[in-house]
């Protein structure tokens, strides 16, 4: 069954803390993922392994990643829950992922938008998958309704993490230039999640989209679908800028 969603961010500030902003989105996490009582984690992260047609659901018995930051070195290896992995691969929409030797079956690698919101949780079963980022809009409310319907039918608690990041162009100084549209998209999706109408989001000019740069629009139409046929709500804990973009938290209301 469902048990909770969450959208949390992953970049490495979150683990480097360097700023006071990073220190209380850093606790803000914490405070809500460290009473987690779910038994298995699904993360989509828009750094997985992303599919022409169908979204890639990671089917290796462990997970395991290892990723730098400024200040931390992070590894972990996680065991996948198979038989839910095996349900959501099942879908329409998704298929399975197989990491293969000539040894056999390895751990598959896990990327940092996985690992970094994992840091947060109590070590727990995971499945991972890409974010279904050249799926078309219908085929994302697909993904969303068959990833709903296999995490209802499921016996254990699931969490489900949506991992992203907003917009990159907040900084004439990042890699990705400035864009005026980097605070106009990160408004509308803050503004989507709290007052639960996601209209402007999934009706936004794609011209916006490109300019803001997010790397996990796709993920917030999923997030917008399984809100609405499971009926639930949430809200922006906490969201600032970490240079050049921004970092929302969100949980259910």
């Amino acid at each position: 069954m469902l048990n909770r969603i969450y959208i949390i961010p992953h970049g490495d500030e979150l683990i480097d803390m360097d700023t006071d902003e990073d220190r209380k989105m850093h606790e803000a996490i914490k405070k809500y993922s460290e009473n987690d009582d779910s038994e298995t984690l699904v993360v989509i992260s828009p750094h997985g392994i992303v599919l022409d047609r169908d979204v890639g659901v990671i089917y290796s018995s462990k997970l395991s990643g290892a990723y730098r930051t400024k200040h931390h070195y992070i590894r972990k290896t996680y065991d996948n829950d198979l038989e839910l992995a095996d349900s959501i691969a099942r879908s329409q929409h998704a298929q399975h992922l197989r990491c293969i030797t000539l040894s056999g079956n390895v751990p598959c690698p896990l990327d940092f938008g996985t690992l970094i919101p994992l840091q947060f949780f109590k070590r727990k079963r995971v499945v991972a998958m890409g974010e279904p980022r050249l799926l078309d809009y219908s085929a994302i409310v697909g993904f969303a309704d068959d990833l709903y319907s296999a995490m209802s039918k499921f016996e254990r608690k699931i969490s489900l993490i949506i991992s992203a990041d907003q917009a990159h162009t907040h900084s004439k100084d990042g890699p990705y230039g400035f864009s005026e549209d980097a605070d106009l998209y990160d408004k509308i999706v803050i503004d989507s999640i709290n007052n639960n109408d996601f209209h402007a989001l999934i009706n936004i000019d794609k011209s916006i989209v490109e300019r803001a740069k997010p790397d996990s629009y796709q993920n917030m139409i999923v997030t917008a679908r399984l809100l609405e046929i499971s009926r639930r709500k949430m809200h922006v804990d906490y969201y600032y800028v970490a240079g050049y973009f921004g970092m929302l938290l969100a949980r259910e209301a």
